[in-house]
């Protein structure tokens, strides 16, 4: 269509073209090619062209035809480079129209130069509550009266001080983790917010302050300075552009690189500080400051996914100039080439390292997205019903209105473009009907569990009266049944006791029948009670004796560590002899992770598959019959700890100073649940065994389960920021 508009209107090879005399042109380099880098003045940005285009460039005097100059920039072109056909530099001259570098005497006669110049005047982006740039005062003046007194703290000499301090910071920072660590928890708290806000200011301000004086150091220009709101949280901005223009890399590199550089130093000797004092609120604002200036900068600022310093750090590293305008284009081709069958070709085509290219475009793609969801879930969780207004504005700026400019696009077309209706609406269609399938297949997954094998319920046989093992007439692994002695103890002093009150007894029969047949009734009502306390004394001791026999109540197998070794030991009361479990009666107790609680509490009454460590067959129809609202660091088995050969890894709780040893604990809560073993499998269980128990999502599809993921994280969000 473009062409037929070109050969009815006249030829566009004959315009004249003539390249502003104010924009300047320097000759740069890159990875060993070079470039010319053209600088508008007017408008304050920057344009790279490579060789063979500044060959055709250079000729726009404005008094030869296009046609003139594409001949006479051939012998300017290398021998390496390609000729500058025709096509190419209509479209070349057409963008440089676009961007305002050149002007036409006749561009009038060509649609395809006045589309150009009537799209050259980029639309004001809508008004969006969330981002808002305020640009302030001109910082030029004060960059330059500054540099003098803080140009020593961006010399070689302070960048290897640089290095020493932060060195020194991690080093202390490592030493005294635990405590770090701790006081971190406290950092979101509603009392510590002012002091982060104080904190986020000052350091933005200065973040920004030396990028602008290293670029006035190397001879740029700051020509402005403001304030970009994000989600109402202010971030300093300075227009560092002219930098651009350092035929060093490495001066870009370091101009982009300035206000990380400083933030990690003004982090580093905050952690100097914060180990070294002891004042609670001089540690405290320490410590702010160190995880702002460090985690901040690091995650937000080092980001090369986004417009920030990491960005251009990483564009003049790879010698890639515009990376992600390029990564835009190509995602643009795709949406052009494939989803509306436009016969265009990819802008990558020309371009050294494609592949990196395309990676770099759907990283941001993705990292865009979730940002932005990001941002919408946190406005309408911090303001209530005002911040889901805000959402809603923004999400109708960022992607309502854009929708409905493409889909009028997709319609209607352009005077030089007309979509594929048919090639899109099947690819909608198509991507539908992946959205219905993905609510109506089944999820696949689950969720796994580790658990031990335990007796249920265990029977634990304590002594009951203190005293020597005299036999032990089981082992470990006997089958016993009620009734049947375990172990026998002997204690002399009791039995001596015994005696002694079986004479005094007898003593006071004695006694009592002289004291009737003297008819001294008071003395023998005395004699009487004192016998009756004889005989309830009796009893007690008769009873420890008894319980030196310890007797089985219950049938199953034996459980103990060496019992014979037991013989000839004092056992006091209450100390654990052995355990008999019923083989027939077995559970798995499960230790949850908390991330997974909430999928097993909506698994109740159902059946996991669960596998046995060692065994091949996997363990059919157990239970899950119950799950623990509360989750504890304590271990179910210490058959679950690592240094026992178990799956979790485990910390010491307790006061080995004190005690010499501690109980074993998990390094984070977990929930614990039973899964119900039926009687025929678990007499084919051992106690102790390790369990992987995995619960499958019965009735639920990949999009219920996407969407449930999705619901509790936003409901964790919730609670964090309102909390």
């Amino acid at each position: 269509m473009a062409n037929r508009e070109m050969l009815a209107q006249g030829d566009p090879l004959l315009v004249r073209a003539c390249l502003r005399t104010d924009v300047k042109c320097s000759l740069h380099h890159a990875n060993g090619e070079p470039y010319y880098l053209l600088e508008d003045p007017l408008n304050g940005k920057f344009y790279r062209l490579g060789l063979r285009e500044w060959c055709l460039v250079r000729e726009l005097d404005g008094k030869r035809v296009l046609r003139d100059c594409v001949q006479r920039s051939q012998p300017h072109v290398g021998p390496q480079d390609s000729e500058v056909i025709e096509r190419d530099a209509v479209a070349l001259v057409r963008w440089l129209v676009q961007v305002q570098l050149v002007t036409l005497d006749n561009r009038a006669t060509h649609p395809i130069y006045e589309s150009a110049s009537a799209t050259r005047q980029a639309p004001k982006p809508l008004f969006n509550p969330l981002f808002l740039k305020i640009p302030l005062f001109n910082p030029d003046r004060m960059l330059k009266r500054c540099l003098p007194y803080l140009c020593w703290s961006i010399s070689p000499i302070a960048f290897v001080v640089w290095i020493a301090v932060c060195l020194y910071a991690c080093f202390e920072i490592l030493g005294q983790w635990d405590r770090f660590v701790s006081s971190a928890t406290t950092i979101l708290a509603p009392h510590n917010w002012l002091w982060l806000f104080v904190v986020w200011c000052v350091l933005k301000a200065v973040h920004e302050l030396y990028h602008g004086l290293i670029c006035k150091k190397y001879g740029g220009e700051v020509p402005r300075c403001g304030i970009i709101m994000i989600l109402f949280s202010p971030i300093a901005f300075v227009d560092v552009t002219s930098s651009w223009r350092f035929r060093s890399k490495w001066h870009r590199i370091y101009t982009a690189a300035g206000g990380m550089y400083i933030e990690l130093f003004v982090a580093s000797v905050a952690a100097i500080v914060w180990a070294r004092t002891g004042h609670p609120l001089l540690a405290q604002t320490c410590q702010n400051i160190v995880l702002m200036a460090s985690l901040s900068t690091l995650f937000c600022n080092a980001n090369f996914l986004m417009r920030f310093d990491g960005y251009y750090i990483l564009t003049d590293l790879l010698g890639i100039q515009n990376l992600y305008t390029k990564g835009q284009q190509y995602l643009r081709y795709l949406n052009r080439r494939y989803l509306l069958a436009l016969p265009v070709q990819s802008p990558l085509q020309r371009q050294a390292r494609p592949g990196l290219m395309r990676c770099y475009a759907f990283a941001a793609l993705i990292w865009r997205w979730c940002f932005y969801v990001g941002i919408l879930v946190a406005a309408s969780v911090m303001f209530r019903g005002a911040g889901l207004a805000l959402a809603v504005l923004a999400a109708v700026t960022w992607w309502g209105l854009p929708a409905l400019k493409y889909l009028r696009y997709v319609l209607f077309g352009n005077e030089d473009e007309s979509p594929s209706i048919f090639r899109f609406g099947t690819v909608v269609a198509v991507s539908l009907l992946i959205v219905i399938l993905i609510f109506q297949l089944p999820w696949p997954g689950g969720v796994t569990a580790v658990g031990v094998v335990q007796y249920d319920p265990l029977t634990v046989y304590r002594v009951k009266s203190s005293g020597f093992v005299e036999e032990v007439h089981v082992q470990s692994g006997d089958l016993v049944h009620p009734g049947q002695v375990l172990a026998t103890l002997r204690n002399l002093e009791t039995e001596l006791e015994l005696a002694e009150i079986d004479l005094e007894i007898e003593e006071s029969k004695v006694k009592s029948r002289i004291l009737h047949q003297d008819y001294d009734v008071v003395a023998f009502q005395v004699e009487t009670k004192k016998r009756e306390s004889l005989q309830r004394q009796r009893k007690e001791l008769q009873q420890q004796v008894d319980d030196l026999a310890v007797v089985a109540t219950v049938r199953g197998r034996v459980i103990g560590r060496n019992l014979q070794s037991l013989v000839g030991q004092f056992l006091k009361s209450g100390a654990v002899l052995m355990s008999i479990g019923d083989e027939s009666r077995k559970q798995i107790h499960l230790s949850i992770a908390q991330k997974d609680v909430g999928f097993f509490e909506e698994q109740i009454d159902k059946r996991p598959l669960v596998r046995i460590k060692g065994r091949s067959q996997p363990l059919r129809h157990a239970v899950l019959v119950r799950v623990d609202p509360r989750a504890s660091r304590s271990l179910a088995s210490p058959a679950l700890a690592a240094p026992h050969g178990g799956p979790l890894a485990v910390a010491v709780d307790g006061n080995p100073k004190e005690s010499g040893s501690g109980e074993l604990e998990t390094l984070q809560p977990r929930f614990s649940g039973v899964l119900l073993v039926p009687p025929e499998r678990a007499q084919c269980l051992n106690a102790g065994e390790l369990a992987h128990a995995r619960m499958l999502a019965e009735g639920d599809t990949i999009g219920q389960r996407l969407l449930g993921v999705f619901r509790r994280w936003l409901s964790r969000q919730t609670q964090l920021s309102t909390g």
